[in-house]
């Protein structure tokens, strides 16, 4: 049976060897070419171009639109870039969202809601800084090898609506081949019983969207839709928002977000099949640490089987520290292994999960923890996922990941009497990770205090792990006696801490460090 996965209106078919049907936009492959480039010139002063940091040689926009599997990142309006347009000093991320004292010390005990920021950009003089921020965001999706976003509604009024809206107009205006699935937040929109419950309200809200052209589409003109926990409501409630939406002329390809999945009693199971009737494909939100991966990678089959098409959960870390809690990624461990499990388990799309919930930690995007070292590993995975093999390394880059101290460093009782509680079924990590993407075989040197530490490196992806200590890592890779990567983390190890930071911070050899913000709100000792 085939099924349209395609998220593009005006397609042209290609069967796949999975008995799936992918499309690809035509006018998207008209301006593919030009693509890159365009969405480079939307980057911040001082921003490299991924193609110039990756150790590969990046496809283009056409030839990676061409794969039949898809890459969706959910995007999360409640963070966007900037919310106030002020300076990065003094707007609502310092002043609230990171500060232990905002939102009237609701987050005191915990050292602030998050733990990180997007990266801070000048003040913008536009009065359309909102657009001109959603335009960036979209490039740098365009640049990572995405075919979109999936945009979560959590309201369909306010703020987050029109930030909503702002994200549909500037993927259309940025490149018309970047699609936006509209996902229904199905706890923020409905979780109030005192709001309106009705499918009507639901459909309104799909018909408003659909009206842009950024939605995605398959190639017979179908809305793509998901919903985050879709089994929030009934089948019988669903279908009576699909009748609406058919009604108005509106037919939808539906690929809810079941959750939970693979619970031990099995609960998930039940919901799933209750859903097939009127679902094409499924997702779930899935886990976040690395022994997981082995299950998940057959998440795409158990789809399957139930002839649906399966978009596999893909996330980095997830740390709470609006609420204390956090579940143990190891390093970068988490991320890599739940990619290979979508790899290799042939999953037909993937949902990095996500691109900047800050409020979960889970962004991938630019920040200024990670700053572009989860970003530019996205890449490699992107094309690899695409492409069915490995990228070539064709350039020697080193990343750099590690908590900025120990799971062991004590905060202050009285600012934070309740420690951060891990709730993977994996143990908490003390280690340094470094990634070394090598051309050749070479020589790693970890330099930390007095300490200093060789490698051999082959040709290719080497993961280097050593325990945690104090000070700032210092990483050189040399071939022939000759430093042909380096890099210094922009993030120093110390233990004397008021509040826990349980981020995995990052960087890399490729990249300066831009706008790192994050160690005045949590060390105030």
């Amino acid at each position: 049976m085939n099924h349209p996965v395609s998220h593009h209106y005006v397609a042209r078919v290609i069967k796949s060897t999975f008995a799936m049907v992918t499309v690809l936009c035509l006018c998207a492959n008209l301006t593919a070419q030009t693509q890159n480039s365009a969405s480079d010139n939307l980057l911040l002063e001082g921003e490299k171009p991924l193609s110039q940091c990756v150790p590969f040689d990046m496809p283009d926009v056409q030839t990676l639109r061409q794969s039949q599997h898809q890459v969706f990142a959910h995007y999360f309006v409640p963070f966007p870039i900037s919310i106030d347009n002020k300076p990065a000093d003094k707007d609502q991320y310092v002043k609230h969202i990171m500060n232990p004292n905002g939102f009237g010390k609701r987050y005191v005990k915990h050292g602030g809601k998050t733990r990180q920021r997007p990266l801070p950009r000048p003040v913008r003089s536009d009065d359309n800084w909102l657009l001109e921020d959603m335009k960036l965001e979209v490039a740098r999706g365009i640049n990572l090898g995405l075919d979109g976003f999936i945009t979560d509604i959590v309201s369909d009024s306010g703020i987050n609506w029109k930030r909503f809206l702002a994200v549909m107009q500037a993927a259309d205006q940025v490149d018309p081949g970047f699609k936006i699935v509209i996902m229904a937040g199905m706890p923020a929109l409905f979780q109030n019983p005192a709001k309106d419950q009705s499918p009507q309200r639901m459909a309104e809200m799909f018909l408003t969207l659909a009206a842009y052209p950024s939605a995605c589409r398959t190639d017979d003109g179908r809305l793509v839709i998901s919903a985050f926990r879709a089994n929030d409501k009934s089948v019988s409630w669903w279908r009576e928002v699909f009748a609406i939406m058919a009604d108005k002329g509106e037919s939808v390809y539906f690929v809810p977000l079941i959750q939970p999945w693979w619970d031990d009693a099995g609960k998930w199971e039940v919901q799933l099949k209750a859903f097939l009737p009127i679902s094409e494909g499924i997702s779930t939100w899935g886990p976040r640490w690395a022994s997981a991966a082995q299950q998940w990678q057959n998440f795409p089959s158990t789809v399957a089987q139930y002839n649906k098409i399966s978009m596999s959960p893909v996330g980095a870390q997830d740390m709470r520290a609006k609420s204390a809690i956090y579940w143990e990624a190891n390093n970068t461990q988490s991320y890599r292994k739940l990619w290979e499990a979508a790899i290799l388990g042939k999953a037909n799309w993937v949902q990095l999960i996500t691109w900047n919930d800050y409020s979960e930690a889970t962004e991938i995007c630019p920040s200024s923890g990670t700053q572009f070292s989860l970003y530019d590993l996205t890449a490699y995975y992107v094309t690899w996922f695409k492409q069915g093999k490995a990228p070539t390394i064709t350039r020697d880059v080193i990343y750099y990941s590690h908590r900025i101290h120990s799971i062991n460093a004590t905060p202050d009782p009285h600012r934070q009497p309740k420690l951060f509680k891990n709730l993977a079924p994996d143990q908490a990590c003390d280690e340094i990770e470094c990634l070394v993407f090598a051309k050749a075989p070479a020589m790693l040197t970890i330099k930390l205090q007095d300490t200093v530490q060789t490698f051999d490196i082959h040709t290719g992806l080497n993961e280097v792990r050593i325990p945690l200590q104090t000070g700032t890592p210092q990483f050189t890779l040399k071939r022939n006696d000759q430093v042909v990567a380096q890099v210094t983390s922009a993030f120093e190890i110390d233990n004397n801490i008021t509040y826990q930071n349980l981020l995995y911070h990052g960087g890399s050899s490729s990249r300066p460090v831009i706008g790192q913000t994050t160690k005045p709100t949590v060390k105030q000792k």
